[in-house]
């Protein structure tokens, strides 16, 4: 798994043909001041006419996996990846469908998930997520299979 984390502030998973207009804390600091402004593990924001999707909270190393459903871990505490590995097979069926949460209307089907912070050319780490364009329901579970393994997980689900 590859996973990602902030300098301290929210990740964003913006349109990959919009990314470089993402200028972060740079150029007034507007795009960064904005991913702030969501004070939940997860929100979003109107952003040149796209969604945009604001993990925050805490600056939690995170991923993204594909296991019917896009879900985006995030590492609350686990020993080591393999503990993760070992529990997120078959994942999906703990999480049944939720009534509310954040709606996200992707227009692409190739976002970037980076660092709300860092603009364009200071991005080091980031993940390329696929998403079918549509509407869909963000749910997030604060997910604890056992005792070793605590995760934060925000279920992309079609609406």
């Amino acid at each position: 798994m590859h996973w990602i984390t902030s300098a301290g502030g929210p990740l964003v998973l913006v349109p990959e043909t919009m990314a470089a207009q993402w200028h972060g804390v740079s150029d007034g600091g507007g795009d960064y001041a904005a991913a702030c402004m969501i004070d939940d593990y997860v929100g979003v924001i109107r952003w040149h006419g796209v969604d945009v999707l604001v993990l925050n909270d805490e600056p939690l190393a995170t991923t993204c996996i594909t296991n019917g459903l896009t879900m985006l871990l995030r590492w609350m505490y686990a020993p080591n990846e393999e503990a993760i590995t070992n529990v997120i097979q078959g994942m999906a069926r703990h999480f049944p469908e939720q009534q509310g949460g954040a709606l996200l209307v992707c227009q692409a089907s190739n976002y970037m998930l980076f660092d709300a912070g860092a603009p364009e050319q200071k991005r080091v780490e980031l993940i390329e997520v696929d998403i079918a364009p549509g509407p869909y329901v963000v749910e997030t579970h604060v997910w604890k299979p056992n005792e070793d393994v605590g995760l934060v997980v925000h279920v992309l689900r079609p609406t």
